[in-house]
């Protein structure tokens, strides 16, 4: 037993069948109430040698019962494309894995389609790494233009990153980001206020949140142009940094009145 044990790393290492096993065993550990089982939060099997890690099926079975583990890293290894499913329905039933970084571990189509398009049944996942897996742009354009769809569905990822080619289309790739936005912001209290909107007391906290993003987007970008020293100039500056911030009055406001983030300072 690990009472104590919330990280563990197994990175660049060789990780056999046996390792693996014990493993699995750690995190079915965790499912027990008593206070003598570890805690285990973070788990790093990435980059293993031959790159090959086997009997993951054990560990996709063992997500499905974990209540403790938050990030999942199996960048750069081989995954069998049978066990893509089982990952999947891991995901599903999991309701407190937040991070899974899948990186460079040689998803091909079908199995990359298949773990995209179930993200809006993933219960707790944020942050979903998904780069230098299939690189084909032609084989990746059905993906591509049901994603936006996808993510509307979702009101949990946060981070979904992704080779650019996968989305060629500019205006796929704005709609895709403006669902992670909105579920950065805490879409899910929308979903949760009722049909008479925002209470009136809820304005003046709000506004004042409004004017405190702005300000930060405008102190942060600011910075770069420190040198200038012209009055009209630096609001010309300030102007165009909060423009490359993507940040105006109006989008800040409607971002916050997605979610709770109006109530968090």
């Amino acid at each position: 037993s690990h009472p104590t044990l919330k990280d563990l790393s197994l990175a660049l290492n060789y990780a056999g069948s046996d390792t693996i096993d014990a493993v699995s065993k750690l995190l079915l550990t965790q499912t027990q109430s008593s206070s003598k089982f570890g805690q285990l939060e973070r788990l790093d099997l990435g980059q293993q040698t031959p790159g090959h890690l086997r009997n993951m099926n054990l560990v996709y079975d063992a997500l499905q019962h974990n209540n403790t583990l938050k990030s999942l890293c199996l960048r750069e290894n081989y995954l069998l494309r049978s066990q893509i499913p089982q990952l999947i329905d891991a995901l599903k039933v999991n309701n407190v894995l937040e991070e899974l970084n899948l990186e460079d571990c040689d998803i091909r189509k079908e199995g990359l389609e298949a773990v995209v398009n179930n993200i809006s049944h993933y219960n707790a996942l944020r942050i979903l790494r998904l780069r230098k897996n299939v690189t084909s742009i032609r084989d990746n354009v059905n993906l591509a233009s049901s994603l936006p769809h996808i993510l509307e569905a979702n009101h949990v990822m946060q981070v979904l990153d992704l080779d650019e080619q996968w989305i060629p289309d500019l205006e796929q790739r704005r709609k895709v980001e403006k669902f992670l936005h909105l579920n950065k912001a805490g879409r899910r209290f929308l979903k949760s206020t009722s049909s008479d909107g925002l209470p009136l007391g809820m304005w003046p906290l709000l506004l004042e949140r409004v004017d405190r993003q702005l300000f930060s987007q405008r102190e942060e970008f600011g910075q770069e142009r420190e040198d200038e020293t012209s009055d009209s100039r630096s609001d010309s500056t300030s102007t165009e940094s909060l423009a490359k911030g993507g940040m105006c009055a109006s989008s800040t406001l409607f971002f916050l009145l997605h979610g709770p983030a109006l109530c968090q300072r």
